[in-house]
């Protein structure tokens, strides 16, 4: 009798671990195709324009999760395990700036890129793991885009080079001429008020 609680009992911490397991198996799963971006977190697509024709589109293709505010732009990526493959972070001024970027709270090696308001790459570079140097580029700039470290040498993106950003990051302002001021009412005629 006492052989057949022991079995009994080791039936049922197997089920246990293996619901443990499944359970902790989907986090890790999770975790494992990339990391959980916060829930306010927008997203678009940026290409590299100009490739040659037999190069696959999609290896020049970023999803980005666009910092467009004081908070995102604050938070950025510390904090998150990594990035996964094809995707970034785009980080919005409006109007150019020279912002000061350093991964010291980042804890994976990153590539920066500094991009003009047309999409034009102005400066690259590598950062390390909880780098805390401070990196600016030299001119005022629109975006920043935050990679895998090496993708910009992996694929021969150099400056000059230009990305095709979605229209709704690059809203020109509009080419027409603002309405006139409509003319002042003129003041009602009539009798004056008897007082």
């Amino acid at each position: 009798m006492n052989w057949k609680k022991h079995i009994l009992t080791f039936v049922v911490i197997f089920l246990l671990m293996g619901l443990l397991l499944s359970g902790r198996g989907s986090c890790t799963q999770q975790q494992a195709g990339g990391p959980i971006r916060p829930p306010d977190a927008t997203l678009a697509t940026i290409d590299l324009a100009d490739r040659p024709g037999h190069e696959a589109q999609r290896s020049y293709q970023i999803r980005c999760e666009v910092a467009d505010t004081k908070e995102k732009k604050r938070r950025g990526l510390a904090g998150r395990p990594g990035l996964e493959p094809g995707y970034g972070m785009l980080y919005v001024y409006d109007p150019p700036q020279k912002p000061e970027f350093s991964e010291a709270e980042t804890g994976f090696p990153l590539s920066l890129a500094f991009l003009r308001a047309d999409g034009t790459i102005a400066k690259i570079q590598r950062t390390a793991k909880n780098d805390r140097q401070v990196i600016t580029p030299d001119e005022p700039v629109t975006y920043v885009l935050e990679v895998r470290s090496g993708w910009f040498e992996d694929r021969n993106v150099r400056i000059g080079d230009r990305f095709l950003l979605p229209p709704e990051l690059t809203a020109a302002p509009s080419a027409e001429e603002p309405p006139a001021p409509s003319p002042e009412p003129e003041p009602a005629v009539g009798p004056a008020p008897s007082g």
